[in-house]
C-alpha cells in the first residue's frame, strides 16, 4: 500500500500518480480540450467506481491501474476495461473503500429531475466488475455526483433561469434506476435543464 492521487479527466482519462512522483511535478498533462474532472488523495486499497453515460457503473481496485506521471495521458478508461459500448464514457469517479451510512450518489436529469441513492444500493455479494442500471434512463443525466456532506446546487435551465437547492432535499430512494422528482419545473417539449454548478457547503 502506498498512497497516490487520482484523476480522471472529462474525456475519460485516468491516471494513477504517486505522492513521491508530484513533489516533482504536478501539473496534469491533457488532450486539447479535456479537463479534470475528479482528484482525490487516498492509497492504492480502494476500488475506483466509474458511472458512465449509458448508466451503467464499473468497478475496478486501484490496485489494478499502472502508476503514471502528471506528465503522462494516463489510461483511457474505455480501453483499459474493454467493456464499455461504442460511445460510453466515463461521467462519475470515485474511489469506494467502503459503503457508508449517509454517502450517496446524487443524480441530476434532464426533465428537471433529481435524485440521491444511497451508496450501499451499489454493493452486491459478488465481485462483478459491470453493474447495469447505475441510474434511471428515464431522461438524459445531466449531471451525477458523490454526496457526503449538504452542499448547494444551483440549476440552470434552457429558458435561462435557475433555481438554488440543497442537496439534503433531493429525495431519497432506495432503487438505483428511481426517476426521482421534480426539482424545476419545465414545460414539456419546450424547456430542459442543462447545467448544474455546486457552489457552498451548508452550514
Amino acid at each position: 500500500n502506498y498512497n497516490v492521487r487520482l484523476v480522471l479527466t472529462h474525456d475519460g482519462y485516468f491516471k494513477k500518480i504517486t505522492a513521491q512522483s508530484l513533489r516533482g511535478n504536478d501539473e496534469q498533462k491533457l488532450k486539447e480540450g479535456d479537463y479534470v474532472t475528479y482528484v482525490e488523495d487516498t492509497d492504492n486499497l480502494g476500488t475506483m467506481f466509474f458511472l458512465t453515460n449509458k448508466a451503467q457503473v464499473y468497478r475496478v481496485p486501484v490496485a489494478e491501474f499502472d502508476v503514471c506521471k502528471a506528465s503522462q495521458m494516463g489510461d483511457f478508461i474505455p480501453a483499459k476495461i474493454k467493456k464499455f459500448e461504442d460511445g460510453e464514457l466515463p461521467i462519475l469517479g470515485r474511489c469506494m473503500k467502503t459503503y457508508e451510512n449517509g454517502h450517496y450518489l446524487a443524480f441530476i436529469f434532464e426533465n428537471g429531475k433529481g435524485v440521491r441513492v444511497p451508496v450501499s444500493a451499489y454493493e452486491t455479494k459478488s465481485a462483478r466488475q459491470r453493474l447495469s442500471g447505475a441510474f434511471s434512463e428515464a431522461s438524459p443525466i445531466v449531471a451525477a455526483f458523490y454526496v457526503d456532506k449538504p452542499v448547494e446546487l444551483i440549476l440552470r435551465s434552457s429558458a435561462d433561469r435557475a433555481i438554488t437547492i440543497s442537496t439534503e432535499l433531493l429525495p431519497l430512494k432506495e432503487t438505483r434506476t428511481a426517476a426521482g422528482s421534480v426539482l424545476m419545473q419545465l414545460k414539456p417539449g419546450k424547456k430542459r435543464l442543462t447545467g448544474l454548478r455546486l457552489t457552498m457547503q451548508t452550514d
